[in-house]
């Protein structure tokens, strides 16, 4: 027999095209994977900088060493003290080391001309960032000035409150543009799906004037769109963990770290929320635009 015979493929329901749907599922969920990223940056940055907020604690002059122990465990032992592994970030300063500092930063040696050291003991304190806020600070200072054997508590309310108004309003941008990124994302991948199943919907109303019933036609739809959104979102994650260990290598030979490591809990769970994003939007998307096509007249599918 001469000639070629062209087999047309008959069209399977729930089969419409996948490469273009998991592009672009991937890609958009990689977007908000990505600003997560950011986010969760923000958050471990904030905190590293309210842990440096540091409180000046001065002494009494001619306490005991006793005494001295005494009020870094008093210290210590509050809620509101930066611990690390376990360990108070406190840190004592003897006013002689801290006269030899200044002598060294200045040039001055200001005991030739007073002849004593008018400087005092003091404890330098970090607090847990959930306390770096001015009314908890001030709250703090005044605990601390109560407490025997203290003689002065200082600490920078000017930089404390321009901290404290700046870093919300950085996270409130992310924020928001976070936010606008998803919906942009979302809105593409259901444009995405909806063009993919433009080719079924001959099938759709094929399968309607046999009787089929609505959840039997989109069974197929469904069952294949959360396959391939699990598919995106893991493809998604994984690209945005090779990005992330990238860049960090990258930013270690100048010794810059993201600091996104302190946080596992997060990044897992932004991980695991990539993953069900893609399922949950591809699910719904598909859900939507078969539904559209159920409802559509004869007409309107041409």
């Amino acid at each position: 027999m001469s000639g070629s015979k062209t087999i047309k493929k008959k069209k399977k329901l729930g089969a419409y095209p996948s490469v273009s749907v998991v592009f672009s599922i991937t890609l958009a969920v990689l977007v908000i994977g990505i600003f997560g990223i950011i986010l969760i940056f923000y958050q471990s940055q904030s905190d590293i900088i309210k842990k440096h907020i540091t409180i000046h604690i001065y002494l009494d002059k001619e306490l005991s060493d006793e005494q001295i122990d005494s009020i870094k465990s008093a210290i210590s032992g509050q809620k509101y003290t930066l611990h690390e592994n376990g360990t108070a970030i406190l840190r004592f300063i003897n006013k002689d080391e801290a006269a030899k500092k200044f002598i060294a930063e200045t040039g001055e040696d200001f005991s030739k001309l007073l002849g004593d050291n008018p400087l005092r003991d003091a404890f330098l304190l970090n607090v847990e960032p959930e306390y770096s806020n001015s009314r908890s600070l001030k709250n703090i200072k005044k605990q601390l000035e109560d407490i025997n054997g203290i003689y002065e508590v200082v600490y920078f309310e000017n930089l404390v409150e321009n901290i404290n108004n700046i870093l919300p309003k950085v996270g409130l941008a992310l924020l928001i543009t976070a936010l606008v990124l998803t919906l942009i994302s979302i809105l593409l991948i259901h444009n995405s799906i909806k063009l993919a199943l433009f080719s079924q919907r001959f099938l759709i109303r094929s399968m309607q004037l046999i009787g089929a019933k609505a959840s039997f036609i989109r069974g197929p739809f469904l069952i294949r769109a959360f396959w391939l959104g699990l598919l995106s979102g893991l493809l998604a994650s994984g690209l945005l963990f090779i990005v992330v260990v990238g860049l960090d290598q990258y930013l270690d030979d100048f010794d810059v770290h993201l600091h996104i490591y302190s946080s596992p809990t997060l990044i897992f769970g932004l991980f695991g929320g990539m993953v069900l994003m893609g399922c949950i939007i591809g699910f719904m998307s598909t859900y939507m635009a078969v539904s559209k096509y159920l409802k559509m007249k004869l007409e309107e599918l041409y």
